[in-house]
Parts: C-alpha cells; structure tokens; sequence
C-alpha cells in the first residue's frame, strides 16, 4: 500500500515570481496574480532533466516505488543516492551507465532495485522499513555536465498501537481559576508516524458518552521518536466546575493517515473535586484533613491555600487521627 504524489513545477514558478522584491518589472506585469509580498526563497528551481514522485507507505506493507522520468535520452551517467531521514550522508545506490547497465554499491541490490525502460527510472524497495524512510536523490551526467539534481522522498507511517496512559494530579480544585504548572495533569501516546492527535476527553456523571474536553492550559506536546514510532507527551490544566464532579476524563489519539482505524482510549480516570473554600470552612491549624469523596485522597491547607493530594497506594487511606495515609486497615471511617 502507498500513496504517490507528483511536485507541481508550475506552483514552484509561481512562487519564484510572486518572491521578487516591489518594483520587479515581472512582477509588475502580474501585480493582480500576486496578492502577498514573501521573502525571496533559497530553494532551487525543479530539474528540467529529471524529475521524481515522492511516496509513502504503511511500514512492512511490502514494494514501495518511486518513479523519475528522464527527459535526456542521451547521459553519460545517472548517479543514484540515499539519504537517511534526519541523516546527513548520502548513501550510494547504483551507477547507470551510457548503455544503461545498472550497477549497484555497497550491497544495495539485497533490498533496492532498479528499473530504467524508455524514459521511466523506477527505484523499487521491496520491504520498507523504517531504514528506508528518506530520499533518494538522482544525479544526471550528461557530457560531463552535471545537471540539477532531483529527489524522491519515501515516508514510512506507522499506526498508533498500545494504550495511552492518563495521570490525573489529585489537585482537583473545584473552581480553582489560578493554573498550577507543577501540578499538571498528562497523556503519554504513541500517535503513530506522521504523528496524529492526542484529545482529552470527558463523561460527565449521568451522560452515555464522551466529548472533546478542551483544557485551559496546555504545554506543547513533546514527542520522541523511536524506529519510526512516534510517542507524544501531553502536560495540560483544567478549570474544574462543579458539573465536572465524579465525572471521568480519559484521552484518545486518532490518526487522518488511517481514517477507517478506531480511536485507541486511556483507562478513564474519576475526578475527586474540592471545593475552593474548603479551607475557608475547615482551617483549624493543622495542614492535613481528610477528602471530602475519596479515603484514598486527603486535603491539604497552606493557611487558606487549598491543595489536593494522594496517597502512595490504593492500600493506604487517609487517617485523620495521626494526619498522616496509613493502612486502610487502621482507618475507620473508611471501608
């Protein structure tokens, strides 16, 4: 399975055009055509010569190809090359001659082939891994001219697999307006390659479905890739209202690469909501008081200052005896 697109020359043109400075006397002739000013661009212009399909393809899904087209029919040497996705040496591949004998290097033929009938380059792996996810570039020689390069690029994807893992900071704040970047709460996924998206979601107490929660704060994701396999880390805030109590949060990743695959799902986790003015109303001078919903949990008061925090196992529970999480076992007023 893959998908080949072809670069548009006449997009690229325009471009160039519309790049020269106010006052260009080309440009002036098609002020109508260019309706915004761009910094001129660096990036050359595509190879008359040759030009190549960029594709991509599900990684191990099998023969991924590219196709150039050579518009010379006479060439002293066409000079085929790889280069590594975040690399920058170039591997070589093969050298076709004159005669079109294709000669391959450095082992390359144990997963690369090459065809060149009438005008048509093709470059076949047989099995695309992640190693293969890159550029091959195509050089052509014509009399000892070099001519300008062209390049095809091959994306590996992969698919999001496992299952993303949510971590809700106890600090659940009901009505809380002030964010508290030390206790964010996160989504950690793999969202596949290219990378796809990492939404949390709610289900309000008494509802039957999930919807789109979108947090008041959240940092820029963070993501690490691995053998192609990209994992995103997602640090965000929420706002919690009372609507919001006993409801369960979870995130999904989808991704548009695979429209027909289904969302992958964290175990929803129950939100523990305190009030704002709980410590207003409790205060008595010692710091630590139990949850108002959960033995597991237990508020803490800076002064006035309400926070929310947890214990270091589900067997340990709050006991406001000795202010401190002990064995559920030693706790009452707990069950």
């Amino acid at each position: 399975m893959f998908r080949t697109t072809t670069r548009s020359v006449q997009d690229q043109l325009d471009s160039e055009v519309c790049a020269r400075p106010v006052g260009s006397s080309i440009k002036a002739k098609t002020k109508d055509f260019c309706t915004t000013t761009t910094p001129p661009t660096t990036t050359p212009l595509p190879s008359k010569d040759i030009a190549c399909t960029d594709t991509s393809s599900l990684i191990f899904a099998g023969p991924v190809q590219i196709v150039c087209s050579v518009n010379k029919t006479i060439f002293s040497s066409i000079n085929i090359t790889f280069q590594m996705a975040g690399s920058a040496d170039d591997i070589p591949i093969a050298d076709i001659q004159e005669n079109r004998q294709i000669m391959y290097l450095n082992d390359a033929q144990n997963n690369v082939n090459i065809s060149f009938e009438l005008k048509y380059l093709t470059i076949t792996v047989q099995n695309a891994s992640c190693s293969n996810d890159g550029t091959f570039n195509v050089v052509l020689n014509v009399e000892g001219e070099v001519k300008q390069p062209s390049s095809g690029r091959i994306t590996i994807l992969t698919k999001p697999n496992g299952t993303p893992i949510l971590q809700l900071d106890p600090d659940q704040i009901q009505g809380l307006a002030t964010i508290r970047n030390d206790r964010l709460h996160s989504c950690n996924a793999s969202v596949g390659k290219e990378a796809g998206e990492l939404i949390v979601e709610i289900l309000f107490k008494g509802a039957d479905k999930f919807q789109t929660l979108i947090p008041e704060y959240m940092d820029t994701p963070k993501d690490t890739t691995t053998n192609c396999m990209i994992t995103r880390t997602l640090h965000f805030w929420v706002n919690f209202t009372a609507a919001m109590n006993n409801a369960s949060i979870r995130c999904s990743v989808i991704n548009s690469q695979f429209p027909t695959d289904p969302a992958i799902y964290s175990i929803p986790e129950q939100l523990f909501l305190i009030p704002y003015d709980f410590c207003n109303i409790n205060y008595n001078g010692t710091h630590n008081y139990k949850h108002p919903t959960d033995c597991n949990r237990f508020v803490n008061c800076h002064g006035n200052v309400v926070y929310g925090k947890k214990c270091n196992t589900e067997q340990e529970c709050f006991n406001p005896q000795i202010e401190v999480c002990d064995n559920c076992g030693n706790v009452d007023s707990c069950p």
